[in-house]
């Protein structure tokens, strides 16, 4: 899937977790799975894609903490976690983007790092 730029399937009514596959997706640019029915947490292999600008996971059931692999999907410019059921910490590697995010995260008892 190297050469798959852009994922769209929102609003879909996809159930289970998300594949581990996905973060062998290194040539994605945007991944948007909102307005599903994802449950569990978000895969650390997310952090392999490292070309994403835009996630969007917003408005599914998934839980847990956010890993800090995350952190490593350096050309992130939008990531959208909103209406979901995550707690813990922003990873440290996203601190820039904490105040950009904010409005997209506030419906979530995440905190940042110090």
């Amino acid at each position: 899937m190297n050469q798959l730029s852009y994922l769209f399937l929102s609003g879909n009514k996809l159930s289970g977790q998300i594949a581990l596959a996905l973060g062998q997706s290194s040539g994605l640019l945007e991944l948007d799975l909102s307005h599903n029915l994802l449950e569990g947490h978000i895969p650390s292999t997310i952090g392999g894609m490292i070309n994403l600008v835009n996630l969007n996971l917003s408005a599914n059931k998934l839980s847990g903490e956010l890993s800090e692999n995350l952190g490593e999907l350096d050309n992130l410019l939008l990531l959208d976690l909103s209406s979901n059921e995550l707690s813990g910490s922003i990873p440290s590697k996203l601190s820039w983007l904490i105040f950009a995010a904010a409005q997209c995260i506030s419906q979530q008892p995440l905190r940042s790092h110090p």
